[in-house]
């Protein structure tokens, strides 16, 4: 399992946000590399998802119920809100918290989404990148 992101760490990526003036949505077909360099920081960069193609997803891992966990969940929602119109997913039944958002991006179907996962002791933060054709 990837490092865990502090509670610095994922301020850092807030402030990298679109409420910094910062962000730019990216221009032309959206993938998993121009998305992951823009949110990465210093302090946090979004690593390899454990279970998932790397070309397809990046994650945060936080300690359980971590609040900085939320606080970069709804800050990625916003960002992404931004550029895309988004829709909650709410088609999950998953036995620990989760919540997601899908937006719908030139060539692709962009989601973020914060689990818990109790038996990992951990909330992941994670953004994945569908192609528009499926996924």
């Amino acid at each position: 399992m990837a490092n865990r992101v502090s509670q610095a760490g994922a301020l850092a990526l807030v402030i990298a946000g679109a409420a910094s003036g910062s962000w730019a949505c990216p221009a032309g077909t959206v993938d998993m590399a121009a998305l992951s360099e823009m949110f990465d920081t210093a302090d946090a960069a979004c690593a390899p998802a454990d279970t998932l193609p790397a070309h397809d997803a990046c994650q945060w891992t936080f300690d359980l119920r971590a609040p900085a966990a939320l606080a970069l969940y709804e800050g990625l929602v916003a960002d992404l809100s931004a550029c895309w119109e988004g829709l909650a997913d709410t088609g999950v039944n998953h036995p620990d918290s989760y919540r997601a958002m899908t937006f719908e991006a030139p060539g692709a179907r962009v989601v973020v989404s914060e689990k818990d996962k109790s038996v990992l002791d951990a909330t992941l933060v994670t953004l994945r990148v569908y192609p528009a054709s499926g996924g």
